[in-house]
């Protein structure tokens, strides 16, 4: 393509983007798709860097055309974290599902039918479940034993050794079960104050699990594998002894949580809020935006001074700087955003103005406001879409 041709597409992709952004009028979800991309590319290449298999999780963007993005990279598993998410994604045509979620029952007769249709991994953490799975199962699946390893969200603890050796036996005696492994989620991760500690319990996950395998395989005389998926781990992790399979999903927008972990830059990340300014106060500093725990959840991050932000705000037409770090949501309800800002940004706003809100939690986030927008004004249908 000659130059005239790529200053005319430029031109064109300018305006197109300019006409988009003025027509916003309420809380809108943007995504920066290079940004996004650059993101995929860089985890698909530590796994292979790190002879892992990448099994990305799909929640964070539900989306079946941000799912091409993917296998466009090359990727051929993922995971889900619900049954229902996981039909949507074996209608865009993905056979390698994993279902991050231990089983639920009252779910038995979609699981049924989604294992006749992909390669089905499933988590497991009850015997009983286990029961009443191999009198229902028709076709073979995988199941992982979810193991805790400092959570205490799901799983059996890591030290209760006879009772994981159990629930192992159990599964590997069924015809319709096969056990493939241990999985994990280090959600304490999120509790950390610093890279360094996400190292830490990044490092402590790997080598608690590696002592579970070692105790099942040499009771069970059968190799296992070792799951892991969290993105601070993932992305700040070196050593990955002894571990198979990785499952990050945040990694592809990144968030202010991840940032104020050190996981990553605000030139990483790869989402934004765009939020209609209400009113502006001089007095305190502060602006009122359209944007509130409705658009982008209750999740918070630390600061640190110990404040609690709810995302971090970039003005119109700004590069990005260490200013956006002192624009930050202080404070929301329903629909209201406080924005806490230096008084010289403040000269720049005013009602009727457009600001961008780097989300604290961009799944959570996207779960509210169901579509995203290329900056082109492209829709992003996802599996919440109307």
């Amino acid at each position: 393509m000659d130059t005239k041709h790529i200053l005319a597409n430029y031109l064109k992709t300018t305006r197109n983007k300019m006409d988009f952004l003025e027509s916003i009028k309420t809380p809108t979800m943007l995504i920066n798709k290079t940004i996004a991309e650059n993101n995929i590319h860089s985890m698909v290449e530590k796994a292979k860097f790190n002879n892992l298999r990448f099994r990305p999780h799909f929640k964070t963007h539900q989306s079946a055309e941000i799912g091409e993005w993917y296998r466009a990279a090359g990727v051929h598993s993922i995971t889900v974290s619900s049954v229902t998410m996981a039909h949507y994604f074996a209608d865009a045509g993905w056979q390698d599902i994993l279902i991050a979620f231990p089983v639920n029952l009252l779910e038995i007769k979609e699981i049924v039918s989604l294992s006749q249709r992909v390669k089905l991994g499933l988590l497991i953490d009850s015997g009983v479940v286990v029961q009443k799975l191999e009198k229902e199962l028709i076709s073979p699946v995988e199941f992982w034993i979810k193991i805790d390893t400092g959570y205490h969200r799901a799983g059996l603890y890591w030290e209760n050794v006879e009772e994981i050796l159990s629930l192992a036996e159990k599964i590997k005696t069924s015809a319709k079960m096969k056990l493939k492994g241990l999985l994990t989620h280090a959600g304490h991760v999120y509790h950390a104050k610093s890279s360094l500690e996400v190292l830490d319990i990044f490092n402590q996950t790997r080598l608690r699990m590696s002592n579970v395998k070692t105790a099942v395989e040499e009771s069970l005389g059968i190799p296992i594998e070792i799951s892991v998926g969290d993105t601070p781990g993932c992305t700040l992790g070196e050593d990955f002894t002894g571990i198979n399979e990785i499952r990050p999903g945040n990694f592809i927008f990144y968030d202010i949580q991840q940032y104020c972990l050190g996981v990553c830059s605000l030139s990483d990340i790869a989402v934004m809020l765009a939020c209609p300014v209400i009113s502006v106060y001089p007095e305190r500093n502060e602006i009122l935006i359209y944007g509130g725990a409705i658009h982008l959840s209750k999740d918070y991050a630390l600061d640190p001074n110990g404040n609690n932000i709810y995302g971090l705000v970039r003005l119109p037409d700004e590069e990005i700087s260490e200013k956006i770090k002192k624009r930050y949501v202080r404070s929301i309800s329903q629909e209201h955003g406080i924005v806490s800002m230096p008084g010289k940004d403040l000269e720049s706003l005013s009602p009727g103005n457009l600001v961008y809100v780097y989300p604290t939690h961009s799944c959570l986030t996207l779960q509210a406001m169901q579509d995203i927008y290329l900056f082109d004004g492209k829709r992003i249908s996802t599996m919440l879409s109307k």
